[in-house]
C-alpha cells in the first residue's frame, strides 16, 4: 500500500527532473511536497484507488503526515468497513 502511495506522489508531485527521493517516512507536509490542494488530490486518489470514503474531519496531519501514516489510516478504514486491505 505504501508503494502505491509513494508511486502516486512521485508521479503527481515531483518534477520530472527532480532528484528528491521519498520513502514511507518522508514528511509530505513539512517538506513542502504537498500543499492543501495536493492533499485534496491525494485524498481523491485514495478514495478511488482503495474504494473508501474520507470525511473532511479525517484529513489531518496525524493521518496524512507520510505514506506510512496514510497507509495505516487506509488500513483502519478498510478494517472498520470489513474489507481486506490491499
Amino acid at each position: 500500500m505504501e508503494d502505491i502511495l509513494i508511486g502516486y506522489i512521485k508521479t503527481e508531485f515531483l518534477q520530472e527532473d527532480s532528484t528528491d527521493e521519498i520513502d514511507a517516512d518522508t514528511d509530505l507536509l513539512i517538506s513542502g511536497l504537498l500543499d492543501s490542494l495536493g492533499v485534496m488530490r491525494l485524498v481523491s486518489f485514495i478514495e478511488k484507488q482503495f474504494a473508501i470514503s474520507i470525511p473532511p474531519q479525517d484529513v489531518t496531519i496525524d493521518h496524512f503526515m507520510n505514506a506510512r501514516t496514510i497507509a495505516a489510516y487506509i488500513h483502519d478504514k478498510q478494517a472498520s468497513a470489513g474489507e481486506t486491505p490491499a
